[in-house]
């Protein structure tokens, strides 16, 4: 059957399964249709998912600035942390907890804003922000690190950290995580091959969310 859609698919389907490689061959049609293309998909804000990865003591202006264009651009946010409840950052800013890092998962969310922080289970509450963030990696999701997140990812040999985005010493850290034009967010891969599931696609402002933030 799978023969009759692309023959070297299903060689490699049959290889992975241990049956034969199938002697068919698939139909000889070369035909484009744009309107079931992803790349002509207008892709909003208002679509996209990002997994906040924090704990207590992140930097109350800094995440504040970021999680209010994420709002302005009505992106959907959903704090994860150790546990449920509220996190609190140095000077007392207060986020509420949507999920724990056992309640869902990293390939729910279309991107990661990795703040890190402290938690009472700190190897436990560390690991669980390295699985999400080589989850995120390696399916090309655009990340963004806050300046106390970045001993989650190091640049190495075996990556070239294209598609993260580091606020460390960078005034455009927000406008960059969140344009679809940013040089970062497409993890090396040239981006008409691999369409817009490789980075950020935040075209346009729609209805802000909630704010999710409260000051002491």
């Amino acid at each position: 059957m799978w023969a009759n859609v692309d023959q070297e698919m299903a060689c490699i389907l049959a290889e992975n399964v241990g049956v034969e490689r199938p002697k068919k061959s698939h139909v000889q049609v070369e035909k484009s249709y744009p309107s079931l293309s992803q790349m002509n998909t207008p892709f909003y804000a208002c679509t996209q998912r990002v997994a906040v990865l924090i704990g207590n003591g992140f930097n109350d202006k800094e995440v504040e600035n970021t999680l209010n264009v994420f709002q302005q651009y009505g992106v959907f946010i959903e704090v994860v942390s150790e546990n449920l409840g509220t996190i609190t950052g140095v000077n007392g800013t207060k986020i509420e907890v949507d999920k724990t890092f056992i309640t869902t998962y990293p390939i729910l969310y279309d991107s990661q804003y990795v703040v890190g922080g402290n938690a009472k289970n700190e190897a436990n509450f560390h690991q669980n922000i390295l699985t999400f963030v080589n989850e995120a990696y390696k399916h090309y999701k655009p990340i963004g690190i806050a300046s106390i997140g970045q001993s989650y990812i190091h640049r190495s040999d075996k990556n070239n950290l294209a598609g993260i985005v580091f606020a460390t010493n960078n005034p455009n850290f927000e406008s960059e995580f969140i344009s679809p034009q940013s040089p970062n967010n497409a993890f090396g891969i040239e981006h008409k091959n691999r369409g817009d599931a490789c980075h950020p696609r935040f075209l346009s402002k729609k209805s802000p969310q909630p704010n999710r933030l409260r000051a002491l």
